[in-house]
């Protein structure tokens, strides 16, 4: 006899807020940096393995004009991972080692990017 799986996935829950990047630059690296952290009462691993056992996520994403939060996950947990998300928005917890991370992948992206403008300029002087 073969059992039928039935498994239900809610559409993602997505809070956003009206600012972006062109507004405030510094939130592509509040995205990034948020994807690290915990609250102040269970740790980045503890509320990620919290997640995972809830079969859900949270993630962070920055446009233009937009900041996002997407919580995703099964309906049958609906309510937990939106407790679990308020609770992570309420009491986050700065880590100074994840900010330091960020910081320092933000200056090679930079810098990468730096490179990538002097090489194309050489380029087109070369050209000319």
């Amino acid at each position: 006899m073969q059992r039928q799986i039935l498994l239900r996935i809610y559409l993602p829950l997505n809070l956003v807020y009206q600012v972006g990047t062109l507004e405030q630059p510094k939130l592509m690296h509040l995205a990034n940096y948020l994807q690290f952290l915990g609250t102040d009462s269970l740790s980045f691993h503890e509320f990620r393995t919290r997640l995972q056992v809830l079969g859900s996520t949270i993630s962070f994403d920055a446009t233009d004009k937009q900041f996002f939060m997407r919580i995703t996950g099964f309906d049958k947990h609906f309510k937990e991972t939106v407790q679990l998300a308020g609770d992570f928005i309420r009491h986050v917890k700065a880590d100074d080692k994840q900010i330091r991370q960020v910081i320092n992948d933000a200056k090679v992206t930079e810098k990468a990017f730096s490179s990538n403008r002097a090489i194309t300029s050489q380029m087109r002087c070369s050209r000319k």
